[in-house]
Parts: C-alpha cells; sequence; structure tokens
C-alpha cells in the first residue's frame, strides 16, 4: 500500500510539472506585440466604463492569428490593453474590436448594448505605441449590437 501512495504521488508530481510546462509555454507566443491604448467614444460621449477587445483577424493560411488582447474603460473614458502580461498590447496585424458594457448606464442618448463591434478593422502597428481611438455612432451600435439574451 505504501509503494500504491508513492506511485500515486510521482503520478501526481508529473502531471504537475507537466502542467506547470505548459503554462510556461502559453506566455512565449510566436506574435509580436504593440502597445495599444485609446479612448471609446459613442456620438462623441465618453464610454466610462466596460471593457474593449481587439481580436486578430486570420490571413492567408495562419488560421490561428493570436490571442485577443483586453482592456478595461477607465472614468476617463481611455484604455489600455494586455494581451499576456499587464499593458503589454495586442498583437500585431488587424483586429475586429468589440466593445463590452459591464454597466446599464450609458451617457444619455447613448442606446443600451450588451456587446457592439466596430464596423472597421482596426491596425495595431509593430514598432511603435499606438493611439487607437474607437469612435462609433448611436447607428453603429443600434446595427452591430449584440445581445447577451
Amino acid at each position: 500500500m505504501f509503494a500504491t501512495n508513492i506511485q500515486t504521488l510521482n503520478r501526481a508530481r508529473a502531471a504537475c510539472l507537466a502542467c506547470a510546462v505548459g503554462l510556461v509555454g502559453c506566455n512565449q507566443s510566436g506574435y509580436k506585440l504593440a502597445p495599444v491604448r485609446g479612448t471609446v467614444t459613442i456620438d462623441g460621449k465618453l464610454i466610462k466604463s466596460g471593457k474593449v477587445m481587439f481580436s486578430p483577424v486570420a490571413h492567408g493560411d495562419n488560421l490561428n492569428p493570436g490571442k485577443p488582447a483586453f482592456g478595461m474603460l477607465r472614468l476617463d473614458g481611455s484604455y489600455v490593453l494586455t494581451t499576456y502580461a499587464d499593458n503589454d498590447g495586442a498583437v500585431v496585424g488587424k483586429h475586429w474590436v468589440t466593445v463590452i458594457n459591464s454597466e446599464d448606464n450609458m451617457p444619455r442618448g447613448v442606446p443600451e448594448f450588451a456587446r457592439v463591434t466596430a464596423p472597421e478593422q482596426r491596425t495595431v502597428l509593430g514598432g511603435m505605441d499606438n493611439q487607437i481611438d474607437i469612435e462609433l455612432t448611436r447607428e453603429d451600435v443600434l446595427k452591430y449590437r449584440l445581445d447577451d439574451n
């Protein structure tokens, strides 16, 4: 029985080691990142809560364009993107941008939404700080919103 417990413990250690090696490898992407910051407005009104998600667009034979980046919207309407580590940016290339609403208190005149995708892709350029302001209209929200119902 003692030998069986040692074998089980050794298997558990091996499994933990394999997971740890796998997790370390997750942070070592083959994708170039560049810093991204900006603001989100709808009809010129700053959106001060929620999140922004930049989803890389697949191109050519590469069906895995990389991990999406997220940024929390701050009280001044700004965001800074994170992919693997705080504020490390987004994968270089084209992205679809989604604004995710976390509250129901939008500025006056802005329709409620759970998520809205910007109608045009945005490009993150390598080797520089990217300032990407997302400027949406009421019509964009009504046309491109996705409700979580």
